[in-house]
């Protein structure tokens, strides 16, 4: 055997193992995928984002085909067919329209790729395993090391505070906190920082909105609100000039 198929071999060995977490899988089968197609692995990763495009898309052409037949008593049906229309969309769009183009042979090879691993789907690998290679460098240390669960670390993730999110992340291993109790952490640290906005800060936002209140507000017509408002105006120069 080459040494590429020898590296092939001991992918699929390797995603046998049971004790295999989400992160490597995730690994293991791009790196499998890359081998198999001749692709980078991000040209792998674009792949399986045109595939599920086409999939959408063909699911959208059901749907309008279905409501086209039953509109054809009210619309007249244009005689062009989907053929013409097709090569028509080709021709105007030339290159670009090519290299979107997903060969079969692609396909057949990310289906059996999956096929032979006998977990996930080339979609689900897509919507749920490639994000874990996007998450925070910490983050996807700990999945490397097997410390923690990749849906506790996708909600960890979301935690944008990079000091935090280490501190949390630090709990949630030592402790093994359950995927319920990092949530209800995040939103107890979420609501703490929200209650800590900068004093001044609220102040500055307070003298900016009483401007605006004064200048629609009638004060200058009344004589008795007036002098009220330059007294206290008086008060807040003082303090500021040390007064």
């Amino acid at each position: 055997m080459d040494d590429e198929t020898v590296k092939q071999v001991q992918l699929i060995e390797n995603l046998q193992r049971e004790d295999l977490n989400a992160y490597e899988e995730t690994i293991g089968i791009l790196e499998l995928l890359a081998l198999r197609l001749k692709m980078t692995q991000d040209e792998v990763i674009k792949l399986l984002n045109r595939m599920e495009k086409a999939n959408r898309q063909k699911a959208d052409n059901v749907i309008r085909h279905d409501n086209e037949e039953q509109a054809d008593d009210v619309i007249p049906h244009n005689d062009e067919s989907e053929d013409t229309k097709a090569d028509n969309v080709i021709r105007s769009k030339g290159k670009k329209q090519a290299d979107n183009v997903i060969r079969s042979e692609d396909i057949e090879i990310v289906s059996n790729v999956f096929a032979c691993i006998g977990r996930l789907c080339a979609e689900s690998f897509r919507a749920n395993r490639l994000p874990l290679l996007n998450l925070p460098c910490d983050i996807q240390q700990a999945l490397a090391s097997g410390t923690i669960e990749y849906t506790k670390a996708r909600a960890i993730a979301r935690f944008k505070d990079n000091e935090q999110r280490g501190d949390l992340l630090e709990k949630a291993v030592s402790q093994n906190l359950s995927l319920s109790q990092i949530k209800e952490l995040i939103q107890q640290l979420q609501a703490n920082s929200a209650q800590e906005i900068l004093p001044e800060k609220v102040l500055s936002q307070r003298y900016s909105d009483i401007g605006k209140r004064l200048k629609e507000a009638k004060v200058w017509d009344d004589a008795k609100k007036l002098r009220k408002v330059e007294k206290l105006l008086g008060d807040i120069e003082k303090i500021l000039s040390g007064g």
